[in-house]
């Protein structure tokens, strides 16, 4: 907790590094940053990048400064680097962003997608996952829905996504309350776009011979065993929970990962207004 004190204390300082946040917590380079990653899903780096793209963000919306002003503020050696870096993040310019939101406060949901808080951070250490996944069988299934394909961390623009989606749902002959976020390599009927690697689809459950809307897709969920984990708090720090299981998570004896489509299941315990919510992620397992 001291690290992250530390760092948000001297988040504009250029000598700012892992190994004086390390000192404030107490341990070697080397275990600080095993631990720090592990829990927030980030490396020190990226953490210190993000926090200070997000702090530029919002004084970027209330203030006539120039771009360059906030790029040599924030630690990037020009504006082209600082630019670069805060489209890669926030999926817009400075500049477009600044004439977008002049004058206005920094959207909350795009404050929630970097900045980790020390509330957060205790969040995780308190149970926001299972670090242990529930290893479970489930039978095949269908679900139809709208998809499209992402960019790693892309929780702003799968939001928007689901938004679509639920104004269209009641188009589907869905054959319960569950709602599914499938994500997958790829599909048939889902263009991969440059910079994209994954492909997302928000969904409803269906018959095998249920009709697809326009502009809908339908997918098989293979059968088989799972590892079920369960993401606690809020839906835009599932991300988080993501790069744990992805990155930090390994498959226990006999199993190892399968080669197909894992999701989210979104049942009566989902609430986006509530720090208690919980969803469930499916990934797919198969016997060595």
């Amino acid at each position: 907790m001291a690290a992250i004190d530390f760092i948000e204390e001297h988040l504009l300082d250029e000598n700012l590094s892992a190994s004086e946040a390390a000192k404030h917590a107490g341990f070697s380079e080397y275990h600080f940053h095993r631990i720090f990653t592990s829990l927030t899903g980030d490396s020190i780096a990226e953490y210190i990048r993000d926090r200070r793209l997000s702090e530029a963000a919002l004084e970027l919306g209330q203030s006539r400064e120039s771009i360059l002003t906030y790029a040599i503020k924030y630690g990037f050696e020009s504006q082209e680097t600082f630019t670069r870096a805060f489209k890669r993040t926030f999926g817009v310019t400075p500049g477009a962003y600044r004439k977008a939101r002049q004058g206005r406060s920094l959207p909350p949901d795009m404050m929630a997608k970097r900045a980790f808080s020390l509330a957060l951070l205790e969040h995780i250490c308190k149970g926001g996952i299972n670090m242990e996944p529930v290893i479970v069988e489930r039978q095949e299934e269908y679900v139809v829905g709208m998809g499209d394909s992402f960019a790693p961390k892309a929780s702003i623009k799968i939001k928007a996504l689901w938004d679509e989606f639920m104004k269209r749902s009641h188009e589907i002959e869905a054959r319960s309350d569950l709602a599914y976020g499938v994500c997958t390599a790829k599909h048939p009927e889902i263009e991969t776009k440059e910079g994209c690697c994954m492909v997302y689809i928000a969904a409803l459950p269906v018959q095998e011979d249920s009709e697809v809307p326009p502009g809908m897709v339908k997918v098989k969920l293979e059968g088989g065993e799972y590892a079920r984990f369960t993401h606690r708090g809020p839906i835009l720090e599932i991300g988080r929970t993501v790069d744990y299981i992805w990155g930090q998570w390994n498959p226990q004896a006999p199993y190892k990962r399968r080669n197909s489509a894992d999701f989210e299941l979104y049942d009566e315990r989902f609430n986006p207004e509530s720090a208690e919510s919980e969803v469930d992620i499916y990934v797919p397992l198969t016997r060595r």
